[in-house]
């Protein structure tokens, strides 16, 4: 039985070719499998100063030093990619088959395999595949929700922004108060075909590249989490075109995302409080509390919050006890949290609200910018300078609240958050400083407060798990 081929990679600094203009040479590596050589040039062009003849490789600490050591991890990562993607099909495996490979040219047998799809071709059919997931009945397994398109969406246009950027050198302008209109998001994905690139062009780098794009370069930039999601939609979109026979590996596929996890510390009784018994906050304010508040005694995203109507609405028979339960956009999975007095005061303090009942809903929830950029003036006018407020924080600290204050168990707020697994709400379970104090000295502490509705919620949740 025949072992599997093994690879090595040696760099050719030839001397022989160095410019005479500038000093610099081409690099070549030597491609060796199975004892048999072929040299292949790395497209990376070296200065005489930045090599080492001993150790031969780049010179550590030289002018140029970082980037260089990018190109040759890019080039060094291509190729084992596609020499892996090689054995799974052969079961001999050659260095001239790998130079062609490497190099997009027909290889021993003939067969080509270069490619004229693109990338902007190939997020489409992406798109216009889970489209067609979107709207399946609700019991098929291949289902997906309509925010995860939106999504997809927003992957491509940043992808539009970034090759123009690229090609053009051009900042494109951004503006979260300038919204684009359907027919003019329409003309700028048409428009952004112009910047398009093949398949076969583009290289490792091109994920560090977008990345910094996203992070450093762009107009309104991204956070870390932000772009390392639109890395990961990337990602899967080279995947979608290797399943799909327009590639024969994944240019990103070793590429990994900085999974840093950002800790996000809930508001503690007071904090709340303080936004609760806010006054004289002006009329877009004042609605913008109210909808804060709902969301940190319910736990619903943005996006969920501001889609509740009164259908979400369900009164369980045996306990009276009523829950907002709603299918999660993000994940499609019910979130059935109890009504407590809060949220319940709030809805009827709108129930006549003309924007209300114009749209069909419980609060008055705006855009997403508004919403954060109102919830900053909130937070100035609340003196809270230890948080900084998003609708995540509102989550957080609604899994906070259930946890500390009326301990409920893990199980039962993962169903609350629509969380597909319990690991993910692991991540919301932080100790309150109250919870330490009663550790500490509990005869100082004051009993929770026991609300009615929270005796009958751990009997509904036992008996129903899911809402009706």
């Amino acid at each position: 039985m025949n072992s599997a081929p093994s690879l090595l990679l040696m760099y050719i600094f030839r001397a022989d070719k160095v410019s005479k203009k500038n000093q610099t040479v081409p690099l070549q590596c030597r491609l060796t499998i199975n004892n048999v050589h072929n040299d292949v040039s790395t497209g990376i062009i070296v200065h005489i100063s930045q090599w080492d003849k001993e150790k031969k490789c780049i010179l550590q600490g030289c002018e140029g030093y970082v980037n260089l050591q990018e190109q040759v991890n890019s080039f060094e990562t291509l190729i084992k990619a596609h020499f892996v993607t090689l054995c799974a099909a052969h079961q001999d495996v050659t260095t001239q088959m790998l130079k062609a490979r490497y190099l997009d040219k027909p290889d021993t047998s003939g067969k080509t395999t270069t490619t004229k799809h693109t990338l902007l071709q190939s997020v489409d059919d992406l798109i216009n595949d889970f489209e067609k997931k979107v709207y399946l009945p609700e019991d098929n397994q291949e289902k997906r929700s309509k925010e995860t398109l939106k999504q997809w969406n927003s992957t491509r246009t940043k992808l539009i922004e970034y090759l123009s950027y690229r090609q053009t050198g051009v900042k494109p302008f951004i503006s979260r108060k300038q919204q684009r209109s359907k027919e003019q998001q329409a003309q700028y994905i048409i428009d952004g075909k112009q910047y398009d690139l093949t398949l076969s062009e583009i290289k490792p780098v091109f994920a560090e590249e977008f990345y910094l794009y996203l992070t450093v370069d762009r107009t309104l930039k991204l956070k870390h989490a932000a772009a390392n999601k639109q890395l990961k939609n990337t990602k899967q979109v080279f995947t979608y075109a290797v399943t799909k026979s327009r590639l024969q590996v994944n240019p990103l596929a070793y590429y990994r995302t900085a999974d840093a996890e950002t800790e996000v510390i809930p508001l503690e009784d007071n904090e709340v409080q303080a936004i609760i018994n806010a006054k004289g906050l002006v009329p877009r304010i004042e609605r913008i509390r109210d909808c804060y508040i709902a969301q940190i005694f319910t736990g619903f995203a943005f996006q969920d919050l501001k889609a509740l109507t009164l259908e979400n609405i369900y009164r369980e028979p045996s306990t009276g006890v009523y829950f907002l339960c709603r299918e999660r956009g993000k994940t499609g999975i019910d979130e059935m949290v109890p009504m407590l007095p809060e949220v319940k005061a709030i809805i009827d303090k709108y129930a006549l609200d003309p924007e209300c009942r114009a749209n069909g809903v419980l609060f008055p929830v705006p855009s997403n910018s508004c919403y954060n950029q109102y919830l900053k003036e909130l937070q100035v006018h609340c003196n809270i300078k230890t948080r900084k407020f998003d609708t995540h924080l509102g989550r957080h600290t609604f899994a906070h609240r259930m946890l500390n204050q009326f301990g409920f168990s893990l199980e039962i707020v993962s169903k609350m958050l629509g969380h597909k697994s319990i690991r993910t709400t692991q991540h919301y379970c932080k100790i309150s400083l109250k919870r330490i104090a009663e550790a500490f000295a509990p005869h100082l502490v004051q009993e929770r407060p026991k609300l009615t509705v929270i005796y009958s919620i751990n009997r509904v949740y036992t008996q129903y798990g899911i809402a009706a």
